[in-house]
């Protein structure tokens, strides 16, 4: 890699983070503004705060930009393809594996509250923010059916296609931690990233709207809809039912990764530049100050439920 290479490549890279930069602003600038807009009309309803009309708003602006940026050109040829049918099985394969990562991403939140508990600070705040119910129809509408279709199109589209040139494992993985930095939360970044490597290979492997499937199936389901079907059962037949959905699902997506593990070593061990190429994206100027910015709203602010 000469130096007239390393710097096209500094430039390519610096223009994803600048959008990736922009759509982070411009969602947290928009969602503020019109929660302002609304709040002298509807301040006095105790579930004001719980609405998601300003993160519709504001997911919308980020898509439109995103959309100008890479033309829908773009989208058409490159997002849009299906490369390999799913069957309804491998889906709910994929879907266990979604739940497996929910579960290990559950524990390592627990070693983070243990670690931070030494400090004297606590992150359950977050981690409430994280699996909350959506209480308003229209954070239900953002959080179980919009987000996922916007973010998708976001990171598994415009993103992670932008970066495959220089490799299928390196855009995965980049990608997958970028969308774990967008969401600024304590509790729900070590499962957005990997949700976003499950997603990402999906998108990659199968196509786009499967990977939307999903992350709607997640949102949906597990989310919203199954906590509000256990509430009206006993609590005994509640909780037995849960386990036996919950850990039925972790064995399928155990089982699946496990007849996989051959596939999955050949998917990660085909590039050797991944590390390099990782350096130089996140050292990038725009890079450096999307990292930073989203670690200060790790302690400054909450950010929307997606995903849980």
């Amino acid at each position: 890699m000469d130096n007239l290479e390393m710097k096209w490549i500094r430039k390519y890279f610096n223009t994803i983070n600048g959008m990736l930069f922009l759509y982070k602003i411009c969602f947290d600038l928009v969602a503020t503004f019109v929660m302002l807009l609304m709040y002298p009309f509807f301040s006095q309803s105790e579930t004001f705060f719980e609405g998601g009309i300003w993160y519709l708003v504001a997911s919308t602006c980020c898509f439109i930009i995103f959309l100008l940026w890479k033309r829908p050109y773009f989208f058409r040829t490159c997002i849009f393809p299906v490369r390999r049918s799913m069957s309804i099985g491998k889906f709910f394969c994929f879907f266990g594996v979604f739940m497996l990562m929910q579960t290990l991403s559950s524990y390592l939140y627990i070693l983070m509250e243990i670690f931070a508990n030494l400090f004297g600070v606590s992150l359950f705040q977050s981690l409430e923010i994280a699996t909350g119910n959506s209480i308003t129809f229209s954070m239900f509408l953002y959080s179980a059916l919009f987000a996922p279709v916007v973010e998708e199109f976001i990171f598994r589209g415009a993103i992670l296609k932008s970066l495959e040139p220089f490799g299928k494992w390196f855009a995965l993985l980049t990608s997958s931690l970028l969308f774990g930095l967008m969401h600024s939360n304590f509790a729900q970044i070590p499962f957005a990233i990997g949700a976003g490597l499950i997603l990402g290979y999906i998108a990659m492997e199968y196509s786009i709207w499967h990977s939307i499937g999903l992350h709607i199936m997640n949102n949906f389901v597990l989310g919203d809809l199954l906590p509000k079907f256990l509430r009206l059962l006993p609590d005994t037949l509640a909780n037995l039912l849960n386990l036996i959905i919950t850990n039925g699902l972790i064995a399928i997506g155990f089982i699946f990764l496990i007849t996989h593990l051959q596939s999955i070593r050949n998917f990660c061990s085909t590039e050797h530049s991944t590390l390099k190429l990782l350096r130089i994206y996140f050292t990038t100027v725009l890079g450096i100050l999307f990292i930073l910015y989203s670690i200060c709203l790790l302690y400054t602010s909450p950010s929307p439920r997606d995903p849980r």
